[in-house]
């Protein structure tokens, strides 16, 4: 099991001072720490399930101290400000209108299961406001 992960500040995508692909562009650095909230929550689940597990028979039960995170979001946040998301509700990028990006990079935060139904819903949701924008079909 997985706890949400809250949206901290200091889990971020940004661009590596340091390291360059070979035409001189700076890579995409990836900084993420679970933190006190998170860690609270897996062991909270980590008991739960340890109970749940021992009470259905298990005879030998381990769990993760701290476990990784298995669906990344975050990268191409959603929100209403273009200074601290890059699209907006209907992911449209606020920078360029036609470029739309769809997929869990845009959750502020990821749940602790799998996201494919909301992506899903997410996608559709947006194709139906690409195609509602006639003017770029005329």
């Amino acid at each position: 099991m997985r706890p949400e992960t809250l949206p901290h500040r200091d889990n971020r995508v940004d661009l590596d001072p340091h390291h360059r692909d070979r035409w001189g562009v700076p890579l995409p650095r990836v900084t993420f720490d679970f933190h006190q909230n998170e860690r609270r929550l897996q062991k909270f689940l980590a008991d739960v399930g340890e109970r749940i597990m021992r009470a259905t028979g298990a005879s030998k039960v381990w769990t993760e101290e701290k476990g990784g995170p298995n669906r990344w979001a975050g990268g191409t946040r959603m929100g209403a400000d273009p200074k601290n998301s890059v699209v907006n509700e209907f992911c449209q990028t606020h920078d360029v209108p036609n470029l739309f990006i769809v997929g869990s990079s845009v959750f502020p935060t990821m749940a602790g299961y799998p996201p494919t139904a909301t992506v899903a819903a997410l996608t559709y949701r947006t194709a139906e406001y690409i195609l509602a924008q006639k003017q770029w079909f005329d």
